[in-house]
């Protein structure tokens, strides 16, 4: 009797352990992700995938810290990057949608779940299939919307065993969120081969002050689709039409591609030879078709582009699906969906690719940091091995040092 009262309260503490609430953050626990850990810890691909790993988190520390340090001195040398660094503020830095200006809110949460949630599985799944107990997995949401998910792996057991070992385990996470940030560029090369001009017509690239088109109410980047019911498709159309008319009324359909609304205006010319209706216009289907191609070969040849997210002002003149030129092209296959489909894959990439960068750095306690504890305790030469955790706090400080200093110079 007195067994069974006992293990009803363990089973009692338990439940209670496995659900957490501090300042608004849930933890749930579970050892339902047991099951899957064991499952693809034991596929011959997983073990290969923990082996490159081992390569992969290296060159990734390797390439943070050569672009933190880059950022430092191209902060504390150039005044036009400190200014830079001051309009968009230090909340830019932070992937956090609603606080990072730049960053949408569901495009962002869904890449920031999917990152956290492979992260930490990766984790997981590696150390299963090397033999290591874990201790415990969950979700955690804030309020009531999930944010990632954690993996707790016995720590002692990592201690005891070969420095390769742990390391595997530590790697697992940034390198498979390289893996994911990689498939998401490919996805989206994929569909940026699938899309084409979807208007025609000469676009206003300028309008002259005081002139009929600037009078008419003719804006930048608006098309002029027609004129007098004829469809204009190169710049020679239009002066057919001007040098046949004079001082005379024509009417002239606009296609305003913010609000796609299209609208048809009159103007009359002016009796002048050299100018009528005082606009600089260029025929949008080949601008937008060189466009295009030209973003086709930069994607592969000129991978900085990547880095530039399609919310930045230079991005939307750059990516063909962000809000800047999402209507100046159409998918033969998904038609208006390439858009949020395009989207959703490069947040996925650009969250993941920073969470391995940000997490491979040799900073304690991230993945990074741990490793380079683990290298030197199993790795180094005894002189050194002793001074492991004096050596891991020194770069981790120097390092912290670094990433605040990007941070406030701007402002000095």
């Amino acid at each position: 009797m007195d067994r069974n009262i006992l293990e009803n309260k363990q089973d009692q503490i338990n439940k209670r352990n496995r659900s957490e609430f501090k300042y608004g953050f849930i933890i749930l626990r579970t050892d339902k992700f047991s099951s899957v850990f064991n499952f693809l810890g034991k596929k011959r691909l997983v073990k290969k995938t923990s082996w490159i790993s081992l390569v992969v988190m290296p060159i990734i520390a390797a390439i943070g810290v050569f672009f933190l340090l880059l950022t430092l001195t191209a902060l504390i040398s150039s005044p036009d990057i400190r200014e830079a660094g001051r309009d968009t503020g230090p909340q830019a830095l932070l992937l956090i949608p609603g606080i990072n200006p730049y960053l949408p809110i569901i495009y962002g949460w869904i890449g920031i779940v999917i990152g956290i949630v492979a992260h930490e599985g990766a984790h997981g799944v590696i150390a299963k299939s090397l033999g290591f107990e874990v201790k415990s997995s969950g979700l955690l949401f804030f309020l009531i919307l999930p944010i990632g998910a954690f993996v707790e792996v016995d720590d002692s057991k990592m201690k005891e065993s070969r420095a390769r070992e742990s390391l595997r385990v530590l790697s697992a996470g940034p390198t498979i969120n390289v893996i994911i940030g990689m498939i998401s560029l490919l996805g989206i090369f994929l569909i940026v081969l699938g899309l084409s001009p979807a208007v025609n017509g000469l676009t206003v690239i300028d309008t002259m002050e005081g002139m009929p088109a600037q009078e008419s109410g003719i804006m930048v980047n608006e098309i002029i689709v027609k004129v007098n019911d004829i469809e204009m498709n190169n710049v020679s159309d239009l002066s057919q039409i001007l040098n046949e008319k004079r001082s005379e009324v024509i009417e002239v359909t606009i296609l305003n591609i913010e609000r796609w609304e299209e609208r048809t205006i009159k103007m009359r010319l002016r009796d002048n030879e050299d100018i009528k209706m005082g606009i600089t216009i260029a025929p949008v289907k080949s601008m937008l078709t060189d466009n295009l191609e030209n973003y086709k070969k930069a994607f592969k040849t000129f991978p900085i582009i990547h880095f530039m997210p399609p919310t930045f002002p230079i991005g939307q003149t750059i990516h063909p699906y962000s809000e800047g030129l999402r209507g100046y092209y159409k998918h033969s296959e998904l038609n208006e969906l390439y858009v949020p489909i395009a989207n959703t894959l490069y947040w996925i990439w650009f969250i993941n690719i920073n969470l391995a960068v940000f997490n491979s750095l040799p900073i304690y306690p991230l993945d990074g940091g741990q490793s380079l504890n683990y290298l030197i305790q199993k790795g180094a030469p005894n002189r050194i091995r002793i001074h492991s955790e004096s050596i891991t706090r020194f770069i981790t400080l120097m390092l912290v040092i670094s990433i605040i200093g990007t941070i406030i110079i701007p402002y000095l």
